[in-house]
């Protein structure tokens, strides 16, 4: 997680090929990455303090749910009222249990149109889809740094 990329999952071939927008620049800041489109603004915050068990019973973030595919995370539900956000949790594993990535997502509509036919995104499932990608990195990044396996 040390050397993890924050920015990486916004240059995720499955990101550009779905987010909601034309390819925009990210803006890196420390401990964070902004990637900005057209309505939408998505961020990854490198976040320490608090454990997702205690995200999960923040009252600024509930109602949510936690998710169980290949990590744990919270995510908010969708408001049903402008600004559409969403705010994602993404536990970074047993080793550190008070660091969490934050995914916040805000769209100016309730669903961002991508460049996909007839495909949208709430501001959850944005999130939700930018934590596939930080998965897909972060399991490319220890295989290659994976020791051989002893003959």
């Amino acid at each position: 997680m040390d050397d993890f990329d924050l920015c990486s999952p916004f240059r995720h071939p499955l990101f550009r090929e779905v987010a909601p927008v034309t390819l925009a620049p990210v803006e890196r800041g420390p401990g964070s990455c902004r990637w900005r489109g057209k309505g939408v603004i998505a961020t990854i915050i490198d976040a320490a303090g608090a454990s997702l068990a205690e995200v999960s019973h923040d009252p600024r973030y509930r109602p949510g749910v936690t998710g169980f595919d290949h990590n744990r995370y919270w995510v908010t539900v969708t408001p049903t009222a402008p600004p559409y956000s969403a705010h994602l949790f993404l536990a970074t594993g047993p080793a550190q249990p008070r660091r969490l990535l934050h995914v916040h997502v805000e769209n100016e509509v309730e669903r961002a149109r991508s460049p996909q036919p007839n495909k949208s995104y709430t501001a959850p499932g944005l999130a939700e889809l930018i934590v596939g990608c930080i998965g897909s990195r972060m399991t490319a990044r220890m295989l290659a740094t994976a020791a051989p396996a002893p003959r």
